[in-house]
C-alpha cells in the first residue's frame, strides 16, 4: 500500500512511541567515567630519625711546617717534585756541605790543640807541687800553674762546643721532612744562595691526614646539643661528624669533634668548632670548602614521606592521601626537618597512609587514581 495512503492514526502511533524509544536507549547505555589517573603511590613510613645539623666549614691542614735554610750556602739538590707526598725523613734539600765540613775539621783541630795545652798545664802542676812543699820554688809559681791548668780545661770545653756547633751547622745542610706530608713548590732552584741574610723559606710541608674542618656553631644549636648530651651522660666530643663534599657526596671516613673554642664570638654569637677527619687517600686538601653534618641523638617514631609528595605553599603544605577506593584527596600536614630525599611529618599523618608521590600535579580533589608509573612522553623522532 502506498505510504500516502497509510491511515493518519498509524502516524500518530509512531509519534507517540518515538520519545519512549529514545529514553529507553539512553537508559540502556551505561554512563562513561574517566579512567583512573596513573600516579606513583607510596606508604608513609614510621622511622627513628637521627638528630642532625649541617654547617658550612673550611678545611685546613693538621700541621703546616715552614722548611727554612738555617745556614748560608749554595743550594745543590732538591729531592722532591713540587706537590709530592713525602715520607718522614726524606731528603728534600741539600746545601753545599764543603765549607761546613772544613769548619768542623778546624773545630776538631782546636780541640786537639786545647787538650795538648791542658796536658802541659797538668804536668807543670805535677812537677811544681813537690818542689813547693820543700820550698824549692815559690808558692806563687804553683798557684800560677794551677790557674793555667783550669784555663786549659776551659779551653778544651770551648773547643768541644765549637765542634758541636760545627756538626749542627753541617747537619743543617741536609733538610729532611720532619713528618709525612705534602710539600709545596720550591721557592728556589738549584744553584741559588740561600740562608742570607736570614733563614730563607724554601717550601712549606702540610700534613693533611687527618685533615681539620672548622665551622661556627650558633649558640642555640650549641645549647641544644649540650643539653642532649648531658641527658645522655656523654661529652660533646662524642658527637659523630660527617663531611659533605662540594659535589654532594659524603667523605668515606667519619670524624669527631676535636676542639671547641673556650669563648663565644660576641660579634656573631657563634662558637668555633674544629672537627678531625681521616684522609688516608689524601682526597681532601687544605683550603677546600665543605659541610660538616653533626649527628647526636635520635627522634623516635617519626612519620617520614618522600619530599616529592608535598604540595602547597611553605606555610600550608599538603599531600594527596589515597583511600581504599582509590580516591585521592588532599590533606594538610605540618613538616619537620628533611633527611635526604625524605621529610619528617610532625602532624597530619600517622604512618601507613597511602600517598601520591608522583603525578600529583594532574590531580583534583576526589580524583580516582591507580598505582602505575606515569606514561612517558613520546620520544622525539631521530
Amino acid at each position: 500500500m502506498p505510504i500516502s495512503r497509510l491511515p493518519l492514526s498509524l502516524f500518530g502511533v509512531f509519534a507517540m512511541l518515538a520519545p519512549a524509544a529514545v529514553a529507553f536507549a539512553a537508559k540502556a547505555a551505561p554512563e562513561s567515567e574517566p579512567p583512573p589517573i596513573p600516579v606513583r603511590i607510596a606508604a608513609a613510613e614510621v622511622r627513628d630519625i637521627p638528630r642532625k645539623i649541617t654547617l658550612a666549614a673550611s678545611l685546613r691542614a693538621k700541621e703546616s711546617i715552614d722548611l727554612r735554610a738555617r745556614v748560608e750556602g749554595v743550594l745543590t739538590e732538591i729531592g722532591y717534585q713540587d706537590g709530592q707526598l713525602v715520607e718522614q725523613g726524606a731528603v728534600l734539600f741539600r746545601i753545599d756541605p764543603k765549607p761546613f765540613e772544613a769548619r768542623l775539621a778546624a773545630a776538631r783541630a782546636g780541640v786537639a790543640r786545647a787538650e795538648a795545652a791542658r796536658l802541659k798545664a797538668r804536668r807543670d802542676v805535677e812537677r811544681l807541687e813537690p818542689l813547693a812543699q820543700t820550698a824549692a820554688v815559690p808558692r806563687q809559681d804553683l798557684d800560677f800553674a794551677r790557674a793555667a791548668l783550669e784555663v786549659a780545661a776551659a779551653d778544651v770545653a770551648a773547643a768541644e762546643a765549637d765542634v758541636a756547633l760545627a756538626e749542627i751547622n753541617l747537619s743543617y745542610t741536609t733538610i729532611t721532612a720532619p713528618v709525612t706530608g705534602r710539600v709545596g713548590a720550591a721557592a728556589y732552584s738549584v744553584g741559588s744562595v740561600v740562608g742570607r741574610p736570614d733563614t730563607t723559606l724554601l717550601a712549606t710541608l702540610t700534613v693533611s691526614d687527618p685533615i681539620l674542618a672548622e665551622f661556627s656553631l650558633a649558640e642555640r644549636d650549641y645549647l641544644a646539643y649540650r643539653r642532649a648530651m648531658e641527658e645522655a651522660g656523654e661529652r660533646f666530643d662524642s658527637v659523630r661528624a660527617d663531611l659533605v663534599l662540594a659535589d654532594g657526596s659524603d667523605h668515606a671516613h667519619p670524624g669527631v669533634v676535636e676542639y671547641l673554642d673556650p669563648v663565644f664570638d660576641s660579634r656573631t654569637g657563634t662558637l668555633l668548632v674544629r672537627t678531625s677527619f681521616p684522609n688516608p687517600e689524601h682526597l681532601l686538601r687544605p683550603g677546600q670548602f665543605a659541610r660538616v653534618r653533626l649527628t647526636k641523638g635520635v627522634d623516635e617514631g617519626r612519620v617520614v614521606i618522600p619530599s616529592a609528595a608535598l604540595g602547597g605553599a611553605l606555610t600550608a603544605r599538603n599531600v594527596f592521601v589515597v583511600d581504599e577506593n582509590g580516591v585521592a584527596n588532599p590533606r594538610p600536614v605540618t613538616t619537620g626537618p628533611s633527611t635526604g630525599d625524605a621529610i619528617t611529618i610532625l602532624d597530619g599523618l600517622e604512618g601507613g597512609e597511602r600517598i601520591v608521590v608522583a603525578g600529583r600535579e594532574r590531580l583534583r580533589p576526589g580524583a580516582r587514581v591507580t598505582d602505575a608509573p606515569p606514561r612517558p612522553a613520546d620520544a622525539p623522532e631521530s
